[in-house]
Parts: structure tokens; sequence; C-alpha cells
């Protein structure tokens, strides 16, 4: 996100003095019997140091949640598809040492 907010910024003309992204997220413990662990509860803040006045700062985060591809993907999860392709096998034979 940090890398987005500049992107943006310089996008729109807005001065950043200062730029620091915080995240926290849940993660429960690993004895808990789920199958699969994942992140719960995530956010962030943002710690902004600008001249610039409260709306413009307000445009710019509304900017980086619209363009942030990993806010995004957070945010609006898509189905990934994956998959296996095997070559032909062939076993590793021990060779005399030369």
């Amino acid at each position: 996100m940090t890398h987005i907010f500049e992107i943006e910024a310089a996008k729109r003309d807005i001065v950043l003095d200062g730029l620091e992204v915080r995240t926290r997220a849940i993660l429960p413990p690993r004895g808990d019997g789920a199958a699969a662990v994942r992140f719960r509860d995530i956010a962030y803040t943002v710690a902004i140091a600008s001249p610039e006045p409260a709306a413009r700062i307000d445009g710019l985060r509304d900017a980086v949640e619209a363009s942030c591809p990993i806010y995004n993907l957070l945010r609006d999860p898509q189905p990934i598809a994956g998959r296996i392709v095997r070559g032909r096998y062939e076993p590793q034979t021990a060779t005399a040492a030369r």
C-alpha cells in the first residue's frame, strides 16, 4: 500500500512529507483444529504528514483503495485455479564417480 499511496499522491500532486502504513490482523492459533489457518480482521492505518487539506488526503485514500491490487484482492477474493503438470518420470540412477 505504501507504494500505491506514493503513486496516487504523485498523480494528484499531493505533497507527502511522511508516510507510514501499518497493518494488523488476527492469526488464530494452529491448535484450534482448523484445516487451514487464515488471517482475519485485517486492518490498516496510514500516518501521513502533509500540508494538504483533509479532503485531499481522504481523496487520496479513496484512490488507493480503488487501485491497490493487494487491497482489492483481500477485499474481493477471487477464485484461484491451480493445476499440476507432470512430465514423464525417469528415475535417477547412481552414476560412478569419475
